[in-house]
């Protein structure tokens, strides 16, 4: 598995220079509005150059070169999860850092609670990001995984928003509910959040394994 960390590793280096126009932007958009943004977006691009060595796996018969090797399927698959909570997490470190780095050099007050919740959020979202793609890239294909995996997440949006508009119709108090959330959220409910989106990512391990035993090369 080591070998095939490394392998992704320099395959993203070979972009280095999206990184440091992507690293750039980050600065500038910091500007526009502000450095959650800036931390959520770096953290989503990375994670999608992460799982983008999965095409490059996948172009030119690559999977049936890498299967010769002395590489189980299922450590493949475990590689995949751990290179991209790496570069993900990596990410969101840097992108802490440059939002706190501008804060202390701007001398902006922030309000810590509400700041922690917003940097604690993209991890869970990020994990589930990784969950939902993953399977689908390897069960499809680069091309047609990520479509289906982007309608997926379509799908979800759309829930979304029919649930809050029955909401807003049955009268439930929306800004009440969330204010009664955040309350509970620091602390416990970051807690929470994190074991759910383990506990989906781990699940979404085992049905990639499943998938990657059954693929045929």
């Amino acid at each position: 598995m080591k070998g095939m960390l490394v392998k992704d590793m320099r395959l993203m280096l070979q972009q280095k220079r999206f990184f440091i126009i992507f690293f750039l932007i980050s600065i500038w958009l910091h500007y526009i509005v502000g450095g959650i943004f800036v931390i959520a977006y770096l953290t989503f691009i990375c994670s999608s150059f992460a799982l983008s060595t999965i095409s490059y796996d996948e172009f030119d018969n690559g999977f049936s070169f890498l299967m010769t090797l002395p590489v189980e399927r299922r450590a493949y698959v475990r590689g995949k999860y751990i290179f991209g909570i790496l570069v993900g997490g990596g990410a969101w470190i840097i992108g802490v850092l440059l939002s706190l780095g501008f804060l202390f050099i701007q001398g902006t007050s922030v309000a810590f609670g509400e700041y922690f919740q917003a940097l604690m959020i993209c991890i869970p979202i990020f994990l589930c990001f990784l969950a939902i793609m993953i399977p689908f890239l390897l069960k499809f294909g680069a091309e047609k995984g990520k479509l289906i995996s982007i309608a997926v997440m379509m799908t979800v949006a759309v829930i979304g928003y029919f649930v809050v508009s029955w909401m807003e119709r049955t009268g439930v108090d929306i800004d009440q509910l969330i204010r009664a959330l955040e309350s509970f959220w620091l602390g416990i409910g970051e807690l929470i959040i994190l074991v759910v989106s383990a506990a989906v990512t781990y699940i979404s391990f085992l049905i990639s394994c499943a998938i990657m035993k059954k693929k045929e090369f």
